[in-house]
């Protein structure tokens, strides 16, 4: 009898914090024609200059002024389309306290551990430890700020036993980061769920999504938990190299350095020289003249390789011998 008393006077102070919804869409309906009615009077401002305009044909100014009409009509139009929905009566209503008594009840049934803070103005029920793929993610607190129940998303969710992502130590979890969670298709049932005042409900959401794993909308994914996963091997480490050529990072095994600008770059992405048998990024290879093969600058003189240099001496020699120019010949030194 005594818990129920006391189930009574906090579901009585809950219900007061809940936001009426017909208080609320008044407000914005409100809000809303003001905003139309002030639109309103620029356009009969603009009327009037334009029948100026017309007597005194000025078609310049007629013009400027019509552009400004057209913003004007734009945001006229957007106000009153709101109004227009804003006017049907709103079928969700404040829940009676009954059913918020009835909601905490259903609350403490389904979580082991419910806190209702008044000072603070929050409502908080707490998960069970949860583990996805293997990773163990602790205990969640599921924090509901009553003060914001009509925000888009009014949770905190705070690890009770964090293990967060090595790259990331706000990410908690593969769906939260800086303790608020990326509710994706749950986002309209939570809120439907806090207009209603079905408050269980809204908890039951958000410990659904908190078990729930979807790689593709993680801010970590789990395979990068623990690490950062090489691009090359696959093997997950805590400090990785960046490739400065394709951007992936690597492990120290699955790259290497480019012997020009010293910068690090995976194996992928260095090319050996034949001049001189060391590797190179592409920006600091340039294409030799002839043989079109890359090379580093210090194997290349006037824009030719060693190899393309050695194959144009016997070429020069028979050039100069068809000419009936004798081949220069180098005489021994006297010693």
């Amino acid at each position: 009898m005594q818990h129920n008393r006391r189930l009574a006077r906090d579901a009585t102070w809950i219900r007061a914090q809940l936001p009426n919804a017909d208080d609320r869409d008044l407000d914005e309906l409100s809000s809303t024609l003001a905003s139309a009615a002030h639109t309103g009077r620029l356009l009969d401002r603009c009327r009037r200059r334009l029948e100026l305009c017309r007597i005194h044909r000025l078609p310049g100014a007629a013009r400027v002024l019509r552009a400004g009409m057209e913003r004007h009509l734009h945001y006229f139009d957007r106000d009153v389309q709101q109004c227009r929905q804003l006017a049907v009566p709103n079928v969700i209503s404040r829940p009676s306290l009954r059913d918020v008594f009835e909601e905490l009840t259903q609350l403490i049934d389904e979580f082991d551990h419910v806190k209702i803070d008044r000072s603070n103005h929050k409502l908080s029920a707490w998960t069970k430890p949860i583990e996805l793929d293997g990773f163990s993610l602790g205990s969640f607190e599921m924090q509901l700020d009553l003060d914001k129940l009509d925000h888009e998303n009014p949770f905190r969710i705070i690890a009770c036993e964090p293990n967060p992502a090595e790259s990331n130590s706000e990410v908690t979890h593969p769906h939260v980061s800086e303790e608020r969670a990326c509710l994706g298709d749950a986002a309209e049932p939570l809120r439907t769920a806090l207009q209603s005042g079905r408050l269980c409900d809204a908890f039951m959401i958000v410990r659904c999504v908190l078990k729930t794993y979807n790689p593709a909308s993680a801010f970590v994914s789990l395979d990068n938990w623990s690490g950062t996963p090489c691009h090359e091997c696959g093997v997950s480490v805590e400090e990785s190299c960046s490739c400065q050529q394709c951007d992936h990072e690597f492990c120290e095994d699955c790259a290497g350095y480019c012997r020009g600008c010293e910068e690090t770059v995976c194996f992928g992405c260095l090319t050996t020289c034949p001049g001189c048998g060391n590797s190179y990024c592409e920006c600091c290879l340039t294409a030799c003249e002839h043989c079109d093969n890359d090379h580093c600058e210090k194997c290349l003189e006037d824009g030719a390789c060693s190899a393309c240099q050695e194959s144009k001496e016997p070429e020069n020699d028979q050039t100069q011998t068809a000419a009936g120019v004798p081949p220069i010949v180098s005489e021994p030194v006297p010693v």
